[in-house]
């Protein structure tokens, strides 16, 4: 369990390596394959691209800490399976803020 803990908070950090890039260093680069000149609104997309990737650090972070509640309350592990849907939700909205960013060729 500690080498699962350890990947999850070295995915929150990554998570919020990108949230940082995305909010300060916005003219510079992007992170997905998408041309700048693709890209209807590059700060609108820069902002919520950070906002969405401080949301997944906070879950990366969340979770370790829900998998050790578990362990020491006895609390039935069944409700850990809440951080799926939440992890399928907020990939929906990072594929529907790119979706609507995009130019229509």
């Amino acid at each position: 369990m500690l080498f699962l803990n350890g990947i999850l908070i070295f995915l929150a950090m990554i998570a919020f390596s990108l949230a940082y890039a995305h909010r300060y260093r916005k003219d510079e680069w992007l992170f997905i394959g998408i041309k700048k000149e693709h890209i209807r609104d590059i700060s609108q997309y820069h902002k919520e691209q950070s906002l969405l990737n401080v949301l997944l650090g906070i879950v990366f972070l969340l979770v370790p800490l829900s998998i050790g509640a578990v362990e020491r309350w006895s609390i039935s592990p069944q409700w850990l399976y809440g951080w799926f849907i939440v992890l399928v939700i907020l990939i929906f909205l990072n594929i529907r803020s790119v979706r609507n960013n995009r130019k229509e060729y």
